[in-house]
């Protein structure tokens, strides 16, 4: 409705132009929303892939610290304390990807409510140029009924005036014809 609505010539008081506008701007608002939408969701594929990877570099790093406890009977506990160490970077790192997965996720709905409103709005918006429309096509059935309405009475008048000229003349006929 709203791309019905721009294919309207523009009207004279500007209330039209208004509602283009606001239509147009709303269309637009809903693009947008839906391309920050689409980048948000490849933001969070790209998330979820690294968060994917870290959990396999998590996986992996774990397995070796088994590997390397059950071999490091000999070893320093320094070489020890350095893997768990990295360990917890990771940890740390993959415990922050998760927190940010998480944002993105609110981030995300949030996106999708506004979308749902907006469609909301626009569906509103549709509703009231429907019944514009029935309002203005209403309006326009009545001005020809008056229209039609007035000729007719501009005719009955003509006529009553002949009727008048036609019942003064015969009362002046019939006042001559007594004199």
């Amino acid at each position: 409705a709203c791309m019905a609505a721009l294919a309207i010539p523009p009207s004279r008081n500007g209330m039209l132009d208004q509602t283009q506008a606001y239509c147009m701007a709303l269309l637009n608002q809903e693009k947008s929303l839906e391309e920050l939408q689409r980048h948000l969701h490849k933001t969070e594929e790209l998330f979820r892939e690294s968060v994917r990877r870290k959990n396999q570099q998590l996986d992996v790093l774990q397995a070796e610290v088994r590997r390397l406890k059950s071999n490091v009977a000999g070893r320093e506990i320094e070489a020890s304390e350095s893997l768990e160490d990295a360990l917890s970077a990771q940890t740390a790192e993959l415990e922050r990807l998760r927190h940010q997965l998480a944002t993105r996720d609110l981030e995300v709905d949030a996106l999708a409510q506004q979308v749902m409103h907006l469609k909301s709005d626009l569906s509103e918006e549709r509703a009231w140029r429907q019944a514009e429309a029935q309002r203005a096509a209403e309006a326009a059935s009545a001005k020809v009924t008056l229209d039609e309405q007035r000729i007719e009475l501009t005719e009955l008048r003509d006529q009553l005036a002949a009727a008048q000229s036609s019942a003064t003349r015969l009362q002046e006929a019939s006042a001559d014809a007594e004199a």
